[in-house]
């Protein structure tokens, strides 16, 4: 199984507002995204000098919580070098509010 990084963030949102705004975001950084249940998305970030691409994976379905996985696309990729922790970041910068985590 290759690199991954997850992360548990408080919101002081909704589902219904994390709806929304996590696809703008989701946009806003360029990823390719779909949705995969009505409180859950699956994204991919492109290929870059540090990695084959990561798939992320954002579930909303507990109240008040924001669940992220981003794991390395290339199951075999031991060491993300940080961009798995920096891909929950960029989405969580995205994000029109202040996360605690």
């Amino acid at each position: 199984m290759g690199a991954s990084a997850t992360r548990q963030v408080q919101v002081p949102v909704d589902q219904v507002q994390l709806g929304v705004v996590i696809p703008a975001a989701l946009h806003a950084l360029g990823w390719g995204f779909h949705q995969t249940s009505p409180t859950s998305y699956q994204a991919s970030a492109k290929i870059g000098w540090l990695s084959w691409g990561e798939n992320i994976m954002i579930d909303f379905s507990y109240p008040g919580w924001l669940q992220i996985t981003s794991r390395c696309a290339f199951p075999l990729q031991l060491v993300d070098w940080g961009k798995n922790n920096k891909n929950i970041d960029n989405l969580l910068g995205q994000l029109p509010f202040p996360s605690q985590g």
